[in-house]
């Protein structure tokens, strides 16, 4: 592959791999609401009304542990395999990416680590103790009260059925944890290997690869395309801007780029690809002496 290429193929990973995950997780959802409604049509009831009584506190345990089972279902977990495995996709581009400047560079074992530390967080936070605080204990304690406050069985389904599959204005809880985490857990990791990388191999130039669309940020927008030296990267965090995170300063910005889901990549380059007119602008302000 080309240079070109391979930073095609890294934006294709980083646009992709969120979605096909979030695909996914709609289709789990559904298969999360059928698995609970079996459970929650199973308890006791009087003039519509949930009783309040032993079996249906056992009914209610069920309910969870199959909430529980639900969610590691055999399709959403083969496609969080792939999502992951898409953080070495794009580790193993960086690395090409590297050899046009340093040719004999190999990643070392700390780099490897941070690389693996990424994919263990996105796994806590997508399917673990993130996904735990934003579905599964939110769900236990809304059944929960409905149970205990004898509620109608059918206002109980409408409730869980809303928060487990959404509505037309907002997304069920298991979508919106992928949809809020995945994209900026993928583009943090690859930015972060990217950056040990580029240190190695004293990487001094750089270009802001992706495209534009209607929700793009005017930083990613203004950004797009262009090539830069690192100490112009570096001058971007004494900026603000929407969607900028919290932490961002002259080192990080490399990590982080435009902010919550940015899906631009920042790749090092060869300096007989940068533009000459980038190189004479940072020769005239003082970045680079040839």
């Amino acid at each position: 592959m080309t240079i070109d290429e391979l930073v095609k193929k890294k934006i294709d990973i980083l646009e992709t791999a969120p979605e096909d995950l979030a695909n996914a997780a709609k289709k789990s959802e559904l298969y999360i609401w059928e698995s609970v409604l079996e459970g929650i049509d199973k308890f006791e009831t009087q003039d519509g009304k949930i009783l309040v009584n032993r079996k249906n506190v056992s009914q209610l345990y069920k309910i969870i542990d199959i909430l529980k089972k639900s969610i590691n279902n055999t399709d959403f977990q083969e496609a969080m395999k792939a999502f992951i495995s898409s953080f070495d996709e794009s580790a193993i581009i960086s690395d090409r990416l590297a050899k046009e400047i340093e040719k004999g560079f190999k990643p070392n074992q700390v780099q490897k680590d941070l690389l693996q530390i990424a994919k263990d967080n996105a796994v806590s936070t997508l399917i673990g103790e993130g996904l735990a605080a934003r579905l599964t204990q939110p769900f236990v304690e809304l059944l929960t009260a409905n149970v205990s406050s004898g509620n109608s069985l059918l206002e109980t389904r409408k409730q869980l059925k809303t928060f487990i599959l959404g509505s037309k204005d907002a997304d069920g809880r298991l979508m919106a944890n992928i949809r809020t985490n995945s994209g900026t857990a993928l583009a943090v990791a690859d930015a972060s290997y990217s950056k040990a990388v580029a240190d190695q191999v004293d990487a001094q130039w750089f270009r802001y690869a992706g495209g534009t669309i209607d929700t793009t940020r005017p930083f990613c927008e203004e950004r797009a395309g262009k090539f830069f030296h690192r100490k112009e990267v570096e001058a971007w965090a004494k900026e603000s801007w929407a969607g900028e995170i919290a932490g961002t300063n002259s080192s990080t910005i490399f990590n982080f780029r435009g902010g919550w889901n940015c899906r631009h990549s920042l790749n090092m380059v060869s300096i007989v690809r940068v533009p000459d007119s980038v190189i004479e602008r940072n020769i005239a302000n003082g970045n680079y002496k040839p």
